[in-house]
């Protein structure tokens, strides 16, 4: 498994988003415990294909910080 900064790797990341490619990552960290395990569990990160529903993961970027969250209702604004 490769190790590289996050800075980078975010941006490498929304760069194959944007190409429509899909990227698998292998959680490190516990922030999203107990729905994803550090080190057990990967995510795949793509564009999404329909509306956001319940219980998907978002990832989403403010300047300077990253943030990934679970959708708390049917429908997100």
């Amino acid at each position: 498994m490769k190790m590289m900064d996050t800075r980078a790797y975010v941006g490498m990341l929304k760069e194959l988003v944007e190409q429509d490619r899909e990227v698998r990552m292998v959680i490190s960290g516990s922030s999203m415990a107990p729905f994803l395990i550090h080190g057990r569990d990967s995510i795949f990160f793509r564009a999404p294909e329909r509306e956001l529903r319940k219980g998907d993961i978002v990832f989403y970027e403010r300047p300077g910080r990253w943030f990934a969250l679970v959708c708390p209702g049917s429908s997100v604004e």
